[in-house]
């Protein structure tokens, strides 16, 4: 008689832990579709996105095709950051040529919510923050050396002109150590 009920002790024993099994494995599959739900949906705000197109000017495919290093559109916090601050964001751009002109289109998306400035820029290779970069135009001043009044970035689309020529430029972005 008491081996009848030490089996019976031990289906329902096994009966308990079947349960609980099933009980965290559907608790486990709750979460993880909640979080995949969520993770879906991020629920933050999205800052801004600018998307534009750069007319390279004086340029030439010798100019244009030069090695160690490439064209940048750089975004910066103040107008000022322009001349001696890193940028915040950069994309780097590949000139393309239509007819006999050069152009690049660029795209920044969800950025954090600040103050832009836009200017393109000559980033040599390898990628040194600390190195001076040939600013070869600005979004507001294009490549007008005597201009000071750089526009903010409102909205799209963020079109402006730059030189091709990585020997010209507006002035130097010497970031500060």
């Amino acid at each position: 008689m008491l081996r009848l009920r030490s089996a019976q002790v031990s289906l329902i024993l096994k009966n308990d832990f079947v349960k609980m099994k099933k009980k965290y494995i559907y608790t486990i599959i709750s979460i993880i579709v909640f979080y995949l739900i969520i993770s879906g949906n991020d629920c933050g705000e999205h800052g801004p996105s600018y998307n534009g197109k750069i007319q390279f000017v004086q340029t030439d495919e010798n100019l244009i095709s030069q090695n160690g290093g490439y064209f940048a559109v750089a975004l910066y916090g103040s107008s000022n950051a322009l001349y001696n601050e890193r940028p915040i964001y950069y994309v780097s751009v590949k000139p393309v040529k239509s007819g006999d002109k050069y152009s690049a289109d660029f795209s920044f998306s969800s950025l954090a919510v600040n103050s832009y400035y836009a200017a393109v820029v000559w980033i040599k290779s390898p990628y040194n923050a600390m190195d001076q970069k040939p600013v070869l135009g600005t979004y507001g001043c294009d490549i007008d050396i005597n201009c000071q009044s750089f526009k903010q970035l409102n909205s799209s689309p963020v079109n402006f002109s730059a030189y091709g020529d990585t020997s010209k430029h507006v002035f130097y972005n010497i970031p500060r150590q």
